[in-house]
């Protein structure tokens, strides 16, 4: 069997276009007001169950705004990043702003006190996953705009047995593409199984 690695699939670069919006469109807008200064807050925190898109709109929000100080997972912070983010916090410096992410609400999270105390002093918004029919018709639009051959069934079985993570669908979708053509067979959930070695 050839099996063609996730990590060679390309989807786009985050951005705020690409974005699947959701139940979002308001964390979103005040997101991009926010980023154009139109407030006082220094830091704007977002949280999320994984796969929501915290990553992504951190990433599209570096993009447009490179001199966006971003911390990326919270939980999962090394000492000298959270010192360097400590020394910054405190400092007087209007012009720069904060974004961070975790997957737990910032009342959850385990940091420094002193740390945490600053942070929430700023902007905080919860990124809520997709619904499944949601997911099931970003794949299908996905499919569509990029010539992939993408049946109900399939979407049905990748969420109901893969990682809801949507990029993470969307680069399977692609991988199952790729591999039906070398295979020379349509994209069907048996040949889903074989590309990975699942167990009939």
């Amino acid at each position: 069997m050839q099996q063609l690695p996730l990590d060679l699939l390309s989807l786009p670069e985050p951005r705020f276009e690409n974005f699947l919006i959701g139940p979002n469109a308001e964390v979103i807008q005040n997101l991009r007001d926010w980023l154009s200064h139109q407030g006082n807050a220094k830091v704007f925190w977002l949280w999320g169950e994984a796969g929501s898109g915290k990553t992504h709109l951190l990433k599209a929000s570096l993009a447009g705004y490179p001199t966006l100080k971003a911390f990326d997972n919270l939980e999962h912070i090394e000492k000298a990043q959270l010192h360097s983010l400590f020394i910054d916090l405190i400092e007087q410096d209007r012009e720069q702003h904060f974004l961070v992410t975790s997957i737990v609400p910032p009342k959850q999270i385990r940091l420094r006190e002193d740390v945490l105390s600053r942070l929430q002093t700023g902007l905080i918004y919860e990124v809520k996953p997709l619904s499944d029919d949601q997911k099931a018709l970003a794949l299908c639009d996905y499919a569509q705009v990029n010539g992939l051959k993408v049946s109900d069934e399939l979407i049905a079985y990748l969420l109901r047995h893969y990682p809801r993570d949507i990029r993470a669908l969307l680069k399977t979708a692609q991988e199952l593409d790729r591999y039906s053509l070398m295979r020379k067979k349509l994209p069907t959930v048996p040949l889903l199984k074989e590309m990975l070695a699942v167990p009939a």
